[in-house]
């Protein structure tokens, strides 16, 4: 979870903040990586502190869960560079969940430039040949970057690799015509959709929302998103809330779903960093996959050795001696 502290908040040189809402009463321009909680605390839905700038689909968002008035909404596209206030910005793909972004500053007055990673999971080619366009070669100034997992301890497969994994574990339950089988994938309001298109393309089935999901889905223009559907009847793979993914709540669906030879739940989370195993009870299959939309720590050092830059503001830390120890990690 991001730290609050203003310093990994306001980009220098500016009075623009990133993911800093609760400093609504100080400054007037606000930037919004993308829409998980811990970033957007402090949105109300009675804003009327300033301007917004975020990437379409999460301004899709903020329109849907906040209603905040269009007058403070800026949605903004990939890749393209905006002007305002003599600082000019880009959004980048964060590849953390749909429409998340990294934002690159240039700002005129003092000729520096800063890179804001919010949430990501870094993949240098998602960045190569865009991140530093219009940019001094010399470097950035600072790089205020996602330290989630900065710790070697962590490792995580490449999602595709998690997807497989799935992806082959049902496409072999299939295969026995003679059962019937519900797979849940766990999720949260957004996040997770990738093992959804993967899981979908492999056993050509749609994937069941229920009806507030599937407003959330349309915010997010995926151009994927004609593989989900609200007719239950139609397909046997279906997202869940994440809290449904438990031992006590899969036995309470099994018990209401009597017809179903096997229930398969899916809990896709950075913390089952873990190699990929099938616990089984019964005729319940619960699979905790290490499917992350952060930054491995190898990951990370990717990140640092592809930018040239002066200062590594980490923006996840429990302490000031946490945070330094962060930076000699890095």
């Amino acid at each position: 979870m991001a730290a609050n502290d203003e310093d990994i908040k306001l980009i220098p040189g500016t009075d623009f903040v990133v993911d800093g809402f609760k400093y609504k009463q100080k400054y007037n321009t606000f930037f919004l990586t993308h829409f998980h909680s811990d970033h957007y605390a402090g949105l109300v839905k009675t804003w009327s502190h300033g301007s917004i700038y975020c990437t379409i689909p999460t301004c899709n968002l903020v329109k849907k869960q906040f209603g905040i008035a269009d007058k403070y909404l800026n949605a903004c596209e990939f890749n393209k560079t905006y002007e305002y206030k003599g600082v000019k910005f880009t959004f980048l793909d964060a590849n953390h969940c749909p429409g998340s972004s990294l934002v690159l500053f240039q700002v005129s007055k003092t000729g520096k430039a800063f890179l804001h990673t919010g949430d990501m999971r870094f993949d240098r080619s998602k960045i190569d040949g865009i991140s530093l366009k219009g940019v001094p070669k010399k470097q950035l100034e600072s790089i205020f970057i996602d330290t989630t997992y900065c710790d070697p301890f962590y490792t995580f497969p490449k999602q595709v690799e998690a997807i497989d994994f799935i992806a082959d574990l049902l496409e072999s339950k299939f295969k026995n015509t003679s059962k019937s089988y519900l797979v849940l994938i766990g999720t949260y309001l957004i996040g997770k959709e990738r093992i959804a298109e993967g899981l979908s393309k492999r056993t050509g089935k749609k994937v069941f929302v229920t009806f507030e999901k599937y407003k959330t889905l349309e915010c997010l223009e995926l151009p994927y998103f004609n593989i989900f559907t609200m007719n239950i009847a139609e397909t046997n793979i279906h997202i869940v809330n994440m809290k449904d993914v438990s031992w006590k709540r899969l036995f309470q669906i099994k018990s209401s779903n009597r017809n179903v030879s096997e229930i398969i739940a899916i809990k896709p989370s950075a913390w089952c960093f873990k190699d990929m195993d099938i616990p089984k009870n019964g005729n319940i299959t619960l699979i905790e996959v290490p499917y992350s939309e952060h930054s491995s720590f190898t990951e990370l050092k990717d990140c640092v050795e592809t930018f040239n830059y002066d200062h590594l503001v980490p923006t996840v830390y429990n302490d000031p001696h946490h945070k330094a120890r962060i930076i000699e990690m890095l």
